[in-house]
């Protein structure tokens, strides 16, 4: 029993030894993460076409339409995962607002829409 004992304490030991430091590769893999940036991909045809783009904007702030995209129609409409966005049909996100809008967003945007939306708005909302 005294032989066992010694045994199972030198294998404790090396066990907490082992697992008490971390490993080097993994602290040099964490230092390479990069932060996650999310935002919308918007094409002024439907279907994804046209003249497309990926955009950032900032979370959580109003966005007018024309004057943030420069383009001249909303096509198609897609939050990144993990975004939520809604539209509005008044300058300053003012008026009527849309459904919540998320990925995979509208590959045809809703006809009202198209033609309406003036202003937008989009936050984070996890994934």
């Amino acid at each position: 029993m005294h032989f066992n004992l010694a045994v199972a304490i030198s294998t404790l030991v090396a066990a907490t030894t082992t697992f008490a430091n971390p490993i080097p590769e993994a602290a040099e893999d964490a230092s390479k993460l990069v932060k996650r940036s999310y935002g919308v991909y918007i094409c002024d045809g439907t279907n994804w076409s046209g003249n497309c783009h990926h955009y950032t904007p900032p979370y959580n702030q109003c966005q007018n339409y024309l004057a943030f995209t420069q383009l001249t129609g909303l096509g198609a409409f897609g939050p990144d995962s993990g975004t939520a966005c809604l539209w509005y049909n008044a300058d300053n996100c003012g008026g009527t607002s849309s459904d919540y809008v998320y990925y995979p967003g509208w590959g045809t945007v809703p006809a009202y829409w198209r033609f309406h939306t003036v202003s937008f708005k989009c936050w984070n909302a996890g994934t």
